[in-house]
């Protein structure tokens, strides 16, 4: 993986980061909304009410489309987020609530379901280059009976800083309910790796490969990358559609440790926040 890739989301963290139905994926009767990149900007859904909605997040650009959804707190403007930005990422993390989306590639559609909370939103597209874009929009409340949530195929919880995920699961489209209950942001990396892989070589692996990276250098990561779920902040859970085949995967969050001295910042996998999980085919 470039080294350029893991900068932009690991600087993502810092700051915080046509529809492809998938109809065996999410059995509930709900329409998904789409938002999408195209040449000509971004395209943002109108017309959203809260309650569980499941987006398709489109990438019709040659670029790497990573597609942050932020919820402003109670009492939050964006005038007061862009303010808050340019004094640092922590004073704009306080600000809103990063929900987490999936990175997808040119070409590529992801889903993912949100159960929505009413009130107003920031869409925040951050690049290789140049300040990020920022569109605001509003969820409203909704009238009559909520879409009630799927039931997921996997859970994974978050912690400071562990993934609780079971240690085998099923291969192929799954909805995960991704849940942060830590107190720090989250993301995570899914990566193939040998099947033989085991704890705590391939920790120690990970962190070497991590620790040689220099910024400005070319530099491809030791792994195959094979979803990335963006950041999360602490209490918001969402149902990502995942397609992952047979095999041993390692899943890692790069995140540094907001707790440690901001001159030697200590990552989230020098933690320790790395869990093996293996994919095996239905019986």
């Amino acid at each position: 993986m470039p080294h350029s890739r893991i900068v932009r989301y690991v600087v993502i963290g810092a700051l915080l980061v046509a529809a492809l139905i998938v109809p065996s994926a999410f059995a509930q009767d709900t329409e998904p909304v789409v938002i999408a990149a195209t040449a000509d900007g971004i395209t943002l859904p109108e017309g959203l009410t809260a309650g569980y909605t499941v987006i398709t997040f489109n990438n019709e650009t040659e670029a790497p489309f990573a597609p942050v959804l932020a919820r402003l707190n109670d009492g939050a403007t964006v005038e007061q987020f862009m303010g808050a930005l340019a004094q640092g990422p922590q004073a704009a993390l306080a600000l809103v609530g990063v929900l987490g989306n999936p990175d997808v590639h040119p070409g590529e559609s992801r889903q993912v379901g949100y159960d929505l909370l009413a009130g107003d939103y920031l869409f925040i597209q951050i690049g290789p280059g140049g300040p990020p874009n920022i569109l605001p929009f509003s969820v409203a409340e909704a009238e009559g009976e909520p879409t009630p949530v799927p039931e997921a195929d996997v859970t994974m919880q978050m912690v400071d800083f562990a993934f609780a995920i079971p240690g085998e699961i099923a291969a192929g489209e799954q909805v995960w309910q991704i849940s942060n209950l830590g107190e720090q942001v989250h993301h995570m990396f899914v990566y193939k790796v040998e099947d033989d892989a085991e704890l705590p070589a391939t920790l120690e692996a990970f962190i070497a490969a991590y620790r040689a990276i220099v910024p400005g250098q070319p530099f491809e990561f030791p792994y195959e990358n094979v979803y990335t779920w963006e950041v999360m902040s602490p209490g918001e859970t969402a149902y990502p559609v995942i397609d992952l085949r047979a095999g041993r995967y390692a899943i890692v969050c790069f995140i540094g440790d907001s707790a440690s001295p901001s001159d030697a910042m200590i990552s989230h996998l020098e933690h320790g926040m790395l869990r093996l999980v293996s994919v095996t085919e239905a019986s």
